[in-house]
């Protein structure tokens, strides 16, 4: 049965509307208590299955082992809490705690499957389960047996928690940017399952490497906070306080005294750094800075002639603030720039190699996917970030140059058939499913995926596991007395297999 003739089959007669409004911090609740700011994410809608929230792709459940408890479930169906765009984000409330999970994870899942082109699935049409309160202990992480994202909580340090109480309890479930680290892990799991096993050096950091990425490029996804960074710092990105950082609050939390990572820590862009790394998170920071080296030099590309209409030629702006509609195209550039650069290197996994995977095979997949979508490279991004990765100490070592000649993938000496043989695939079918409504025009953001309608709501699905279900009840997080306010942000770390 076609699937879109399931959209009218609703008792109002009116199909179901294309997107879901929902409210998240900005980037975890310690920013949001210094700017004032919240975010809202849209992302696409789906008939619900139930409370918790209960989806297609992914499932929360709130059950907290350190206390043995099961926390009230947040229904998004709720007519009020679709009136509002979701619950207003609180530490207080373990259903806005559900809220933010379930939004951020579809952002990261829905961004994944424009730049891929497809629609994603988890093996077997299996879920991901999200669990917000999973621990308690300074971490969050996937763990591939229980395909699940398992948040923990703890307390701020005593002697330096930053903009935080001493002792305040952090949620890590609160953290935009530790929630898209660890579902990022998760999907290229599903992507690359042997990239479990570390072969080589650079596995597990290309696995922290494109994590990170997603988590950082997923800060300009929010026009707003762009805006602002662009006002306050004149169009210099380098020097905003947050849009290049991960984890702030985690980082001041655990005594750090500053975000868990940043993008632009190490400016140095010599090879230095990457030839003495061997822990799989320093490495991989190595490629994050430098792909966040390219898109800081093709961002000031971009935006060059605008900065010389502003300044009557000379490209240097005048002192003071900038006029709202040049912050507002410079923005458009940003975004612009750093959505073409994120796709270049989710668009790789289809040309990297399904075991023992290295930063060089990285950079010639980068290359390959790129070349095949933007032949002629007008902008110059794909050898910006060549160069710039080349200027780190990461390059191909089988290779003669660098020129993109050099680095594309050669096409094997017979081409892929899978229509002939005794047991012919129809790929027509396959493709069809698997890219069928795909925003076809690449607004960020953006994607026309159908509701599918709810079958009964209440029972397990086709070949998994019935929802887990108990008695729940208002139970008070911990930390959280009358009137106290907690904040949450997560460690980044990896299950192991």
């Amino acid at each position: 049965m076609d699937e879109t003739a399931n959209l009218v089959e609703y008792s109002s007669g009116i199909c179901p509307p294309a997107r879901r409004r929902l409210r998240t911090f900005a980037f975890d609740p310690m920013s949001t208590r210094l700017s004032g700011q919240f975010l809202t994410l849209d992302i696409p809608f789906e008939r619900i299955r139930g409370p918790g929230p209960d989806g297609a792709l992914v499932q929360v459940v709130d059950f907290d082992a350190s206390r043995h408890a099961w926390y009230e479930p947040v229904d998004l169906d709720d007519p009020y809490i679709l009136a509002q765009d979701g619950i207003r984000p609180t530490e207080t409330d373990p259903r806005a705690h559900q809220q933010v999970v379930y939004a951020v994870t579809m952002s990261v899942i829905e961004r994944f499957e424009r730049f891929m082109g497809r629609r994603f699935r988890w093996h077997r049409d299996q879920i991901l389960r999200l669990v917000p309160h999973a621990f308690e202990g300074q971490n969050a992480y996937f763990d591939p047996r229980r395909r699940a994202l398992l948040f923990g909580y703890y307390q701020a340090d005593t002697e330096n928690p930053g903009a935080n109480l001493p002792g305040q309890v952090i949620f890590t479930c609160l953290s935009s940017d530790i929630i898209a680290h660890e579902v990022t892990h998760a999907i290229v799991h599903r992507i690359r399952r042997l990239y479990n096993e570390c072969t080589n050096r650079d596995v597990f950091a290309w696995h922290e490497a494109v994590a990170e990425l997603i988590a950082l490029f997923q800060h300009f996804a929010h026009r707003d906070v762009v805006l602002n960074a662009i006002a306050t710092t004149s169009g210099e990105l380098e020097k905003s306080a947050g849009l290049l950082d991960l984890a702030r609050e985690f980082g001041e939390s655990t005594g750090r005294g500053a975000a868990l990572r940043s993008a632009i820590a190490d400016r140095s862009r010599t090879p230095d750094r990457f030839r003495a790394a061997q822990e799989p998170h320093e490495r991989g920071a190595c490629f994050v800075a430098a792909v966040f080296d390219a898109y800081l030099d093709a961002y000031q590309n971009s935006i060059a002639d605008l900065l010389r209409i502003a300044s009557g030629g000379t490209g240097v702006l005048p002192p003071g603030r900038l006029h709202p509609d040049l912050v507002s195209r410079i923005a458009d550039e940003a975004v612009k720039t750093a959505d073409r650069m994120l796709g270049m290197v989710v668009r790789s996994f289809d040309y990297l190699p399904v075991l023992d995977v290295n930063f060089g095979d990285v950079v010639r997949a980068i290359v390959t996917a790129d070349r095949g979508l933007y032949p002629e490279d007008r902008q110059h991004l794909r050898s910006t970030l060549v160069e710039a990765l080349r200027r780190r100490g990461i390059w191909p070592i089988s290779v003669t140059s660098l020129t993109d000649e050099a680095l594309v993938w050669q096409r094997p000496d017979t081409p892929l058939n899978l229509g002939d043989g005794d047991h012919p695939v129809d790929l027509s079918r396959v493709i069809l499913s698997a890219s069928k409504d795909l925003d076809p025009i690449g607004i960020p953001g953006e994607l026309r995926t159908p509701a599918v309608p709810d079958g009964n709501g209440t029972s397990g699905r086709d070949g998994r596991h019935p929802s887990p279900r108990r008695s729940h009840h208002r139970i008070r997080l911990p930390g959280m007395g009358a009137g106290e306010c907690g904040r949450g942000v997560g460690a980044i770390h990896r299950g192991s297999g």
